[in-house]
């Protein structure tokens, strides 16, 4: 699975990775075999902003070229963690509904 803004020479961590086809078809394969309830349908972004303060903040220079690390973290603190303030449920609740 990736995003269609993943694996190029330009990419992001934000929060729309998680309303894209195939993270969404993903889970509701996932429901299918674990139907997760409302309230974890609802943490998925929240884990998603952990996953962003710890691997590209807090560790990003382990994983990335330090000039890509500079900009990664730069843009987590101005745009990929601020975007979760206003992020729709709505797309990963559909899935979870339809089952």
């Amino acid at each position: 699975m990736s995003s269609r803004t993943g694996d190029r020479t330009h990419w992001t961590y934000g929060p729309h990775t998680l309303t894209e086809d195939p993270f969404l078809r993903f889970l509701g394969a996932y429901h299918e075999v674990y139907p997760p309830s409302e309230i974890e349908v609802r943490f998925i972004p929240e884990s998603y902003r952990f996953f962003i303060l710890n691997y590209v903040v807090k560790e990003g220079a382990r994983f990335f070229r330090a000039d890509l690390c500079e900009e990664f973290r730069r843009d987590a603190a101005t745009r990929y963690l601020l975007a979760f303030e206003s992020f729709d449920h709505q797309p990963l609740l559909g899935v979870i509904a339809q089952a």
